[in-house]
C-alpha cells in the first residue's frame, strides 16, 4: 500500500463491524509509516483542499478517472439515478 517512510492519510472508512479495523502494526512500524487523520470538519480547509485537488488535476498530476465506477460530466449529474443495492463511486468531471 505504501513504501518505506510513506504516509497514509485516513479520510474515511465504512462503518461496518462497529468501525473496528485491524492493521499490521509490525509492518507499519518496520516501514516507518506516518499515519495521518485526514478527517477535516473546517469548511474553509475543505474548500482549500478541493481547489488544490482541482489544480493538481488540471496540471495532470492527479488522475482521477480510474477511481470512479461512474464518471459523469457536470451537466449529466442531474440525470443520475440512485443505484439501488449496489455501491458505486461517482466522479463528477468539471
Amino acid at each position: 500500500m505504501v513504501g518505506l517512510h510513506g504516509r497514509i492519510v485516513l479520510i474515511g472508512y465504512h462503518q461496518s463491524h462497529g468501525g473496528m479495523r485491524a492493521v499490521n502494526m509490525q509492518q507499519w512500524n518496520y516501514k516507518a509509516i506516518d499515519v495521518v487523520n485526514g478527517h477535516v470538519r473546517r469548511v474553509d480547509e475543505k474548500v482549500a483542499a478541493m481547489w488544490q485537488g482541482i489544480d493538481l488535476m488540471q496540471q495532470g498530476h492527479l488522475i482521477t478517472v480510474p477511481l470512479g465506477s461512474v464518471n459523469l460530466q457536470l451537466p449529466e449529474f442531474s440525470l443520475l439515478a440512485p443505484v439501488s443495492g449496489a455501491f458505486a463511486r461517482k466522479l463528477i468531471l468539471l
